[in-house]
């Protein structure tokens, strides 16, 4: 029995690696392209925000202020909850915190971002 509790126990271990490298490998692909990292504006106000990241999920426009809790990838590949306050909530890549489709979705802005940053390279290049 406590064989298959230690399978068990390295296969959400090893899932969790998985899911730290692809939170990092994802922040690597926007460093490479030259993301600037600095949150909308408009964003940052709503939610009394100084940091830095690719802003996943934004509910900073949320009417009741208990629900203004944004996700953030941080360049680190770090994975943060962002409050009304302001304040950054450390929650990795917890599964249970995310969400089975979050990754999907980090994955899709992701990519959002790097086709609108070749958008405007290859905008500038031909000017």
């Amino acid at each position: 029995m406590a064989g298959e509790r230690e399978t068990a126990s390295a296969m959400f271990e090893r899932q969790e690696r998985e899911r730290e490298l692809f939170l990092v490998d994802q922040a690597r692909r926007l460093e490479d392209a030259g993301f600037d990292w600095v949150v909308p504006k408009d964003f940052a106000e709503r939610q009394n925000y100084g940091g830095r990241g690719l802003v996943i999920r934004d509910s900073s426009g949320e009417g009741v202020i208990s629900q203004r809790i944004s996700k953030v990838l941080k360049p680190d590949g770090g994975l943060v909850l962002v409050i009304a306050s302001g304040q950054e909530i450390s929650i990795g890549s917890f599964i249970s915190v995310t969400g089975p489709n979050f990754f999907t979705e980090v994955e899709k802005r992701v990519n959002e971002t790097l086709a609108r940053l070749q958008a405007v390279t290859t905008a500038g290049s031909s000017s």
